[in-house]
């Protein structure tokens, strides 16, 4: 009697699949909280403006400039891991800052 052993060989077939991507940062407007804040320190440097954060509650999560949270740029976004006070360093010429004029 003989013995017959079979290898079948499976091939996985990858089908692309069609990636979508858009900048919702015009189109969607997500309002920021006004609560959980003890204070917010705004400080105009000589090339950015330094926001000092100190919250009521241990953070864990994001803080970022509007239109910043899809790519997240370095000096735009930060992303927090726990702690009450937090600081984002943001550069005039970074993150879509606009010049008010009337000011």
């Amino acid at each position: 009697m003989m013995l017959k052993i079979g290898i079948f060989l499976c091939t996985l077939s990858v089908i692309p699949a069609e990636l979508w991507e858009k900048d919702m940062s015009e189109e969607i407007y997500i309002e920021a909280s006004h609560e959980g804040f003890q204070q917010v320190k705004l400080s105009c440097e000589e090339k950015s403006m330094v926001v000092d954060f100190l919250l009521d509650e241990d953070h864990d999560g994001v803080i970022y400039t509007r239109g910043s949270f899809a790519k997240k740029p370095k000096n735009c976004f930060l992303d927090t891991e726990g702690g009450e006070k937090h600081t984002l360093n943001i550069p005039y010429d970074e993150c879509g800052l606009k010049e008010d004029k009337d000011r």
